[in-house]
């Protein structure tokens, strides 16, 4: 028996059960008066508590077919996860064995290419190498032609300087001959100074 046929016979109980008990508390008909009847309100009572408890026991049947449909569920997502595993894995190997072929396959064509080119390098090289000889000589001999072209100014150049320091010699000498008399008689005083002081310190 299902929830809801069970809901509706314990909400039935539940009815009739509240019913008797509101009937015996209810108050006595008075003398000479007729009992009212209590058919109709029992069978409402009845049906009202077996249509609630159909209502519990539907709700109650629906949730636990949707934990059953879950539940069947689950072997069939772990079983779906476990193919997809395998199948990952069948793939990874599958994808390293493409590779170590393609790698073994592109081995004599990559060595080919790198042996082609060192041989054009070192063609390049060779053909390379006159005019890197003839650029080398052609920078000397513009070198050489550029310092002969630049020695007179050179030396012209160290001429006016070795004069200029000249003349700058001869303005100065002047100049450092005071300098020299002025420190050598700053030096005769100090010296003078230092001797008054002495002899004073012997003399006390």
């Amino acid at each position: 028996m299902n929830r809801t046929c069970k809901g509706t016979l314990i909400g039935g109980a539940v009815g009739a059960g509240l019913f008797c008990t509101r009937r015996a508390i209810a108050t006595s008909p008075a003398e000479g008066e007729a009992a009212p009847s209590v058919t109709g309100p029992a069978l409402k009572a009845i049906a009202e508590g077996a249509l609630a408890g159909a209502g519990v026991g539907f709700l109650l049947d629906r949730r636990a077919a949707k934990a059953a449909a879950a539940a069947s569920r689950l072997p069939a997502l772990g079983t779906a996860a476990a193919l997809a595993r395998e199948k990952a894995a069948a793939a990874a190997e599958v994808a390293r064995e493409r590779a170590g072929e393609w790698a073994e396959t592109a081995r004599p064509a990559l060595d080919r290419a790198s042996e082609v080119a060192r041989e054009r390098a070192g063609e390049w090289a060779e053909t390379a190498r006159p005019a890197l000889d003839r650029a080398a000589v052609v920078a000397r001999e513009r070198a050489s032609d550029a310092y002969i072209a630049a020695r007179p100014a050179l030396e012209h150049a160290a001429v006016v300087t070795r004069e200029r320091a000249g003349e700058w010699a001869e303005h100065a000498r002047p100049s450092l001959d005071r300098a020299a008399v002025a420190a050598r008689e700053r030096a005769m005083v100090a010296a003078d100074v230092a001797r008054d002081r002495i002899v004073e310190r012997r003399a006390s």
